[in-house]
């Protein structure tokens, strides 16, 4: 360290002003509303005009030893060590894209008129898509991901409620290589009684703590 001139060490961080990134979001096509709500779109993503959907004849989802365990299990509940894309809403309203446009070309007409992309909507009853089966509703949640299959999928509390208390009534719809002209659609009905039958094992992957209104520490 001789012979370092004193001013030699600055900080490396300098104040960015609002107009300055603006310019540089402007420059990458990017607005400050598209970055907080999640909605950039992965490089190269196909129109869906030109996305032609197949069904996978073989399971999507990659089997599990029956007796493996999950290195980070602790006390009863598990922490899911995966890293999200920052693509991952794009990459599920796509997946969700390719269900509703599948099942609409499917559908009779008198089906087709009740189908609703409740996710599109605003709503989260447990599930993303529903339709009336004759007086029946029929709801499909959909997953979706970049890759050829998923290791895993993750339900919520009420996605999971919702199949339980649905029964033959919930699909499952996994959708894979999201981002290609070509994703592969599986089926999966009752998803929670083929828990019960041992052919798909539950894990809660989260516990959600709030704290209760009243509560005096120490009490």
């Amino acid at each position: 360290m001789e012979n370092v001139p004193l001013n030699a060490f600055r900080n490396g961080v300098r104040e960015l002003s609002p107009e300055n990134f603006e310019s540089i979001l402007d420059a990458a096509g990017l607005t400050p509303q598209i970055l907080e709500e999640g909605q950039l779109d992965p490089p190269g993503m196909p129109p869906l005009t030109e996305i032609s959907p197949s069904t996978s004849e073989t399971s999507l989802l990659a089997p599990t030893p029956v007796h493996s365990t999950d290195s980070t299990q602790t006390s009863g509940t598990t922490t899911s060590a995966s890293r999200r894309s920052k693509f991952s809403k794009a990459i599920g309203d796509r997946a969700e894209e390719v269900v509703l446009s599948l099942l609409r070309g499917e559908l009779p007409p008198s089906t087709e008129e009740s189908l609703r992309w409740v996710a599109k909507e605003g709503e989260k009853p447990g599930w993303d898509i529903q339709y009336n089966d004759g007086d029946y509703l029929v709801a499909v949640e959909v997953k979706g991901t970049s890759g050829s299959l998923f290791s895993n999928i993750e339900l919520t509390a009420q996605e999971w409620k919702a199949a339980q208390s649905l029964g033959d009534r919930y699909w499952l719809y996994l959708v894979t290589d999201c981002l290609t002209k070509h994703p592969v659609i599986e089926r999966i009905q009752n998803p929670f009684a083929l828990m019960k039958a041992g052919a798909l094992r539950a894990t809660p992957a989260t516990w959600r703590l709030e704290l209760l209104l009243g509560y005096k520490s120490g009490a």
